[in-house]
């Protein structure tokens, strides 16, 4: 019909769309004042000028640093800081990835803001693995087969000090010296290339199990 009377189609579409890939809510305004507050994995449209700085917040921690959104192609990250007086959230950081990226087509004038987790962590193997951070082993973390789990380390580190051991899962009244002695030796997740792991494994069937880590990098991350 449209090509019978020389119609026209005219799409509308926001000039800039946030988008919260993480499984926290956050709050994004303009220069730490009241602004949206986006749900995981949602988006919305939002109104950002030239010059315009947003920050970030979740409940619990404190506004970051007004950081620059409008130059597509650029990736980087932020950390929220735990307020002082906040005592029921364990973590003292979240680390968080930003991209930001031009639109699909049609839609390649829209600006796309991403927040996404720095840190993903993916368990390929047939069965269960714990992760711990090098400093903490009795925080465990236990990831089961072709889960994904969004890692965030407790406190504010340094790229040296972001290290993980990983590990078959516990066993009950497991002693300190087993715990440590079943871990793998520390490596860093912030390293992005290929290599090898091995560790001591409980399973029956393999006495000795070495596992292949492949880190990738995500959209939002350097």
């Amino acid at each position: 019909v449209m090509e019978q009377c020389s119609a026209k189609k005219i799409i509308m579409y926001s000039r800039h769309v946030l988008v919260n890939k993480t499984d926290i809510p956050i709050k994004v305004g303009k220069e730490k004042k009241q602004g949206v507050l986006l749900l995981p994995h949602s988006s919305c449209m939002y109104h950002i000028e030239t010059d315009t700085k947003l920050c970030f917040k979740a409940k619990g921690f404190e506004w970051t640093k007004p950081m620059q959104v409008t130059t597509i192609g650029v990736s980087g990250c932020f950390t929220l800081q735990k307020k002082k007086k906040v005592e029921d959230i364990s973590s003292e950081t979240l680390d968080f990835g930003i991209n930001i990226a031009p639109g699909e087509k049609p839609y390649i004038l829209t600006t796309v803001v991403a927040i996404v987790p720095q840190y993903i962590l993916i368990n390929k193997l047939p069965y269960s693995i714990c992760i711990s951070q090098s400093t903490r082993l009795d925080q465990q973390i236990i990831i089961k087969p072709n889960e994904r789990f969004c890692y965030n380390f407790k406190k504010a580190l340094t790229p040296s000090e972001k290290k993980i051991v990983i590990r078959d899962p516990p066993r009950e009244l497991e002693k300190p010296d087993i715990r440590k002695a079943a871990c793998s030796s520390p490596f860093s997740i912030e390293d992005v290339y290929d290599f090898q792991i091995p560790f001591n494994s409980f399973q029956e069937e393999e006495k000795n199990s070495e596992i292949q880590y492949k880190p990738s990098k995500i959209k939002g991350q350097k």
